[in-house]
């Protein structure tokens, strides 16, 4: 792949990733998350904050205490009977000592209020002692390629209209309710049975308190110990979706005005199921993620762009290697500044100062002769130790005395001065 193809490739998928973006989360349309949740943070269509927030206004003078591990090691027992637990979810998940505990609970004078889809079978056995008082099949969603394996006792609901009410005067409306039930791109049926049987097995006593489409309970009393359960069959009444409305805020209102006015449990251990040892495992960062679409499909998109930056950039590559420009050829250029230095007006002079002075020099280091005055005896001493004629070296100091007192050096004058200096280099011992 060559440098253009590359780079039209980043291109092609920054332009992907932008335009798939904007799509996913600026959509003309509103696109929210239609999935059954009923968690008490969740502000989804089916979620619980709203009844949460409900049950706080409408019962300002009560601790609203959230039960997270389970109901065993967190609902608080009160022998006054005024407290209530609530429990607003598509299963409830109990295990043997939540049910013991919900069962002391409400011995104590206490309610308890719950709504699911699915039987809390271990409860309602336990409270019926194994009576044949109900049937197992509740309330529960249903899609249409499921209606073929449906048992032939449950009664089919397909409108996407639910209609509801409660049997008690005071709390009855003169119109049902009407919920309609939204999933994305259909509607969902709810198959019903009869719940409850007025059977001559059962000595339960049950106090029906509401029903849906003008015959099915959905609603109902029992009492046990000084306490009482509550048992309703529709959670998805009480969700965000249905209390944003009218007539939503006003049927959750009276299905909860059966509560005593003391402190609230709310429970959210109950929704997970019991293989969860703890509740935040259900609950991690990338399963939040993905429970988002448009989060998930940002994900996605993540993971694209980080598998092609990995082929295209995966291979090894050399690093640039710096430019270092060729050294210059800098001699001719110094040679031409030394000769404009001292071939200018009294130049000359200048160099037949600087080269006796590093003559001068040369006696000094190589034969120890320091020159303080010029006479016969340095010159002597001079031609003895460097073995050049004396004649030879009083040459060398006469010239240089007469470059000093004559107005104008010529080069003439300079070559023979330089020569005579080096002869004398070149036959020393």
């Amino acid at each position: 792949m060559n440098k253009n193809q590359r780079l039209y490739l980043i291109i092609g998928v920054i332009i992907f990733a932008i335009g798939g973006f904007f799509f996913l989360n600026y959509s003309n349309e509103k696109r929210y998350s239609w999935k059954e949740t009923y968690k008490i943070d969740e502000v989804q269509p089916y979620g619980s904050f709203a009844a949460a927030e409900l049950l706080k206004s409408l019962y300002p003078d009560s601790a609203f205490v959230e039960i997270n591990r389970s109901v065993s090691k967190e609902l608080v027992m009160d022998e006054t009977g005024n407290s209530n637990y609530i429990f607003i979810g598509a299963n409830c998940y109990l295990s043997t000592s939540d049910i013991d505990t919900l069962l002391s609970f409400m011995i104590q004078g206490n309610n308890v209020f719950i709504s699911c889809k699915s039987t809390p079978s271990g409860l309602l056995d336990t409270i019926f002692s194994y009576q044949y008082c109900y049937d197992n099949y509740s309330s529960f969603d249903m899609w249409e390629d499921t209606i073929d394996y449906l048992p032939e006792e449950l009664n089919l609901i397909t409108d996407s209209v639910i209609t509801t009410n409660f049997y008690h005067e005071e709390l009855k409306r003169e119109e049902n309710y009407k919920f309609k039930l939204k999933h994305p791109n259909k509607y969902s049926m709810y198959a019903t049975a009869p719940y409850f049987f007025d059977s001559a097995d059962c000595y339960t006593p049950i106090s029906k308190l509401g029903y849906i489409n003008d015959h099915t309970l959905n609603f109902i009393k029992i009492s046990y110990g000084n306490g009482n359960l509550f048992y309703h069959t529709q959670p998805v009444f009480f969700t965000n979706y249905f209390l944003r409305e009218k007539e939503g805020l006003e049927y959750f209102e009276k299905s909860v005005s059966h509560l005593n006015k003391g402190k609230i449990f709310w429970d959210e251990a109950s929704k997970i199921p019991l293989q969860y040892d703890d509740f935040n495992k259900a609950r991690s960062p990338l399963s939040f993620i993905l429970s988002q679409k448009s989060l998930r499909w940002t994900w996605y998109m993540l993971i694209v762009l980080v598998i092609i930056y990995l082929l295209v950039f995966s291979k090894r590559k050399q690093k640039i290697i710096p430019y270092v420009p060729a050294p210059a050829n800098s001699s001719i250029s110094y040679a031409k500044t030394i000769g404009r230095l001292y071939l200018g007006p009294g130049g000359h002079r200048k160099i037949i100062a600087l080269k006796m002075k590093m003559f001068l020099d040369h006696l000094r280091t190589r034969y120890n002769i320091h020159l303080h005055e010029m006479n016969e005896h340095e010159i002597k001493l001079i031609s003895g130790k460097s073995g050049i004629e004396q004649k030879e070296v009083q040459d060398i100091f006469d010239k240089f005395e007469a470059s000093k007192k004559i107005e104008k050096v010529t080069d003439d004058f300079l070559i023979k001065f330089y020569k005579a200096i080096e002869s004398f280099y070149k036959h020393w011992k």
